[in-house]
């Protein structure tokens, strides 16, 4: 019996786990985005297990600080630290591109 539960663990383990490319890309996600819940789970899930995932959510974090800190910290009476239009229109085609090719 013991060996049955074990079997349906890992099954339903490995269904559930991501790849270290996708939870990379969902930690970069979730700055911009809200995660679905099954996304932050599966996230979870990997990062459960994954060291080098955890360091880099945790990199990703600092440098998201770092940025924060410097917007609020410029002493330019003319910076706006915003993208262009026309550049915001240029990453967005370029994510969707990327996400298109990735299905």
């Amino acid at each position: 019996m013991a060996g049955k539960m074990k079997h349906k663990l890992m099954v339903f383990m490995s269904k559930g786990m991501i790849s270290c490319d996708e939870a990379s890309f969902l930690i970069s996600r979730s700055y911009d985005d809200k995660l679905t819940f099954r996304q932050k789970f599966k996230l979870k899930m990997h990062l459960l297990s994954c060291y080098l995932c955890r360091r880099y959510e945790k990199q990703l974090a600092q440098l998201n600080d770092a940025v924060i800190n410097y917007k609020g910290s410029c002493e330019h009476t003319h910076c706006e630290h915003t993208l262009t239009k026309e550049a915001k229109v240029k990453i967005s085609q370029h994510v969707n591109k990327e996400l298109k090719s990735e299905s």
